[in-house]
């Protein structure tokens, strides 16, 4: 009888035991499960899958016009760049990308995706306030296509939640956060966001076969993006032919816009030339920042006996934000030829030759015939 009221005793204490450790699971669980799945679904629309050809990684967009943000590694050397969004999905898409900045000091890349928007955005958060324990989730495709299910091209999105586990700094000035967070090659370039599902980081690097993984602090993102850009290539011009009006077209870039969006963009063109004075000529506005701009060229574009060929046009943009000047670009606009017209004739100078030239003395014969 003893041994029985011993034996339940024992198994009453297992049972209490297991209750216990069960209850601790959950509400462990539970302490975790703060990121609501709002911000999952937000992070997993708005993450890309890069594909280079021979390598693959994760990117993500922070503007409707589809700007995108990834490492620099992940697309360093690449001929070709696509970004596939909702990958697996049926709403699938394959975009072709440019780079148009990089940062290869912190690990960082903006690229411009070629497709219609509008597209899914995130909102970048700040480090401020980021402290040890603190709950975040990463977006990405960890392995690339070796995760690929079935016959599918590209793999499905992993999301994986974790915690910051420390903040490395330099000189008080943080330089990367670390997170015990699940994350494998693949993973870099993906963005790490805060409960609020703004991002506070992206994923860089990791220590292969240990929950220690670094993130690229967003405050290095914001220098990168402040600056903005202007997209402009024009088409070379014509010598010779009068074009009463071109049309130019630029799109400035503002790579992130925040909630609390400031006054507008306006924008000028200025154009001159070695035979021309300068003409400003005022920018259209239109939809995502792009401005069109009628000018007339005749100016610019005449040729006569002393002058066959019409110089190049210098232009200079100017973009503004009420009155103050944001960013500007300067550069040419190239001039040819005429077709049947001849061809190009440049300029050509004799080199200079002192460096190799030699003296050699001449015989008699020879010297007194010179």
């Amino acid at each position: 009888m003893q041994m029985s009221s011993c034996y339940f005793r024992k198994c009453a204490w297992s049972i209490r035991f297991l209750i216990s450790i069960c209850t601790i699971v959950l509400l462990s669980s539970v302490a975790r499960a703060t990121i609501s799945p709002a911000v999952v679904e937000r992070g997993k629309s708005a993450t890309a899958f890069v594909n280079v050809g021979d390598g693959s990684g994760s990117a993500f967009c922070i503007s409707k016009t589809g700007i995108f943000v990834t490492d620099e590694h992940v697309i360093a050397g690449a001929k070709k760049i696509s970004l596939v969004i909702n990958p697996g999905e049926a709403n699938e898409r394959v975009l072709s990308a440019k780079v148009l900045r990089v940062n290869t000091e912190d690990d960082l890349a903006i690229l411009k995706a070629d497709g219609p928007g509008p597209y899914a955005a995130l909102e970048l958060g700040i480090t401020d306030g980021l402290r040890e324990t603190m709950e975040v989730v990463a977006f990405g495709y960890p392995f690339g296509k070796e995760l690929t299910v079935g016959k599918q091209t590209y793999p499905n999105i992993s999301v994986n939640a974790g915690r910051i586990t420390s903040l490395r700094k330099d000189k008080g000035k943080l330089q990367q956060i670390q997170l015990d967070s699940v994350l494998n090659p693949g993973n870099s370039g993906g963005p790490v966001l805060n409960e609020k599902g703004q991002v506070i980081g992206i994923v860089e690097s990791g220590i292969e076969g240990t929950a220690v993984n670094f993130a690229t602090p967003v405050n290095l993102l914001r220098a990168l993006l402040s600056p903005l850009e202007i997209v402009f290539d024009p088409a070379p011009l014509v010598s010779g032919t009068v074009e009463a009006t071109r049309v130019f077209r630029i799109e400035v870039l503002p790579f992130y816009i925040s909630s609390d969006a400031a006054q507008p963009f306006t924008a000028s063109l200025t154009l001159s030339s070695a035979t021309t004075a300068a003409r400003v000529f005022p920018g259209q506005p239109g939809a995502d920042n792009i401005f069109t701009f009628k000018a007339d060229l005749r100016p610019f574009n005449v040729q006569n006996a002393k002058r066959p060929m019409a110089p190049d046009i210098n232009y200079l943009i100017i973009v503004k934000q009420g009155d103050k000047v944001v960013t500007e670009r300067k550069g040419v606009i190239p001039v040819l030829r005429a077709p049947g017209s001849g061809p190009q004739v440049s300029t050509v100078r004799a080199p200079t030759m002192d460096g190799d030239k030699k003296v050699v003395a001449l015989p008699s014969t020879i010297d007194d015939l010179v």
